[in-house]
């Protein structure tokens, strides 16, 4: 038997991989979370059939990355934080890379890094500066499909330079609180997933409503109190999670006509708080840690639901016997939520399956 596949994730004691580069059936091989490792990594470059590399949280420097320079089969090779790493230079000379993950890795968000080098690039995931100007996307891939951006400086985003990136598929922007502005995301004409973390949302989303392609939308420890309600306007959304979020009083989640998964999660949603249309295709719901709710009732509408997710919200008392009026209700997640035994009984006879935890 050959060894084709590898992982010694998070091995402690592991701090030269020099031996592994004589394993030459090697095709994948995750080291991630090897922090002592710092020797032999860039030996790894020498094997002929190495396609996958994780380096991730590993303590190799720029000797490595001159090694591992040298491939002829890496596709996927990821050196987020490698924190010794000051130069990636020779990485963008692997001719056959198709994803590469260098967040937090040295200096890797230094203008001088043309990663449009790498024709074949189809995801990438960088800290970036200054991405104020278009011409900041001739550094990128014209045939990029996946963008992870950790935005770096002081200045707020405008995506005017990402509209030229007519190939990108999905979008991850992690933002460290500044501003962001919606209004050039619409000309992304083949744009399904879009993930903003620790944005500043303006006042109003409705631009987004205008992303006719988008399939998941993820909003993650985004600022600003803001209205949802637009969101009901997006008609292609089928998956939509909203986390640690403050809704403005009054505020209200639009549910779009094709959403089948909903993730609201950290929330200070009521039952008042989701705009739910009589047609809805909702087969999952998660409103796990929402602990201002305390009336399920607004889950009567969801005739579809299949999976409801209840853990940690503990401060419900009402809205119980909505859940005998869904007819293919099979699956409930809870965690300090405490049913009538009435409901119990119901569920059982329904062959609805109840997963409790103590915590």
């Amino acid at each position: 038997a050959f060894l084709e596949k590898l992982s010694l994730y998070s091995t402690g004691n592991l701090t030269d991989v020099s031996p592994l580069a004589n394993v030459l059936t090697l095709e994948e091989l995750d080291l991630s979370f090897c922090s002592p490792v710092e020797k032999g990594a860039g030996d790894l470059g020498r094997l002929p059939r190495l396609r996958v590399l994780n380096l991730k949280h590993t303590g190799v420097t720029d000797s490595c990355v001159v090694g591992l320079g040298t491939s002829r089969s890496l596709v996927k090779l990821d050196l987020s934080w490698c924190t010794n790493i000051t130069d990636i230079a020779p990485v963008l000379g692997i001719a056959t890379l198709e994803e590469l993950n260098v967040p937090y890795c040295g200096e890797a968000s230094s203008e001088k890094y043309d990663f449009s080098r790498l024709q074949n690039l189809r995801g990438l995931s960088l800290i970036k500066k200054n991405f104020e100007h278009e011409e900041h996307v001739s550094v990128f891939p014209s045939g990029l499909t996946k963008l992870n951006l950790y935005c770096a400086g002081r200045s707020n985003i405008t995506l005017s330079f990402i509209k030229k990136m007519q190939t990108l598929v999905e979008l991850k922007i992690y933002s460290d609180e500044k501003y962001i502005n919606f209004d050039e995301l619409p000309e992304l004409a083949h744009l399904r997933t879009l993930s903003l973390w620790c944005c500043q949302l303006p006042c109003d989303v409705k631009p987004l409503s205008k992303c006719t392609t988008l399939v998941k939308l993820t909003l993650e420890w985004c600022k600003n109190s803001t209205d949802l309600l637009p969101l009901a306007d997006m008609k292609s959304l089928e998956e939509l999670h909203i986390l640690f979020f403050k809704l403005p009083p009054g505020g209200v989640i639009g549910i779009p006509p094709l959403l089948r998964h909903l993730e609201v999660s950290y929330c200070n949603v009521t039952s008042e708080s989701f705009k739910i249309p009589e047609y809805n295709v909702l087969e999952c719901l998660d409103i796990s840690f929402c602990r201002h709710l305390t009336n399920v009732s607004f889950i009567r509408k969801m005739k579809r639901l299949e999976k409801l997710l209840l853990d940690s919200v503990q401060n419900i008392e009402y809205g119980f016997e909505c859940l005998d009026e869904l007819p293919f209700l099979r699956h409930i997640s809870t965690t300090r939520v405490f049913f009538p035994r009435c409901v119990y009984s119901t569920f059982r006879e329904k062959g609805v399956t109840v997963v409790e935890d103590s915590d």
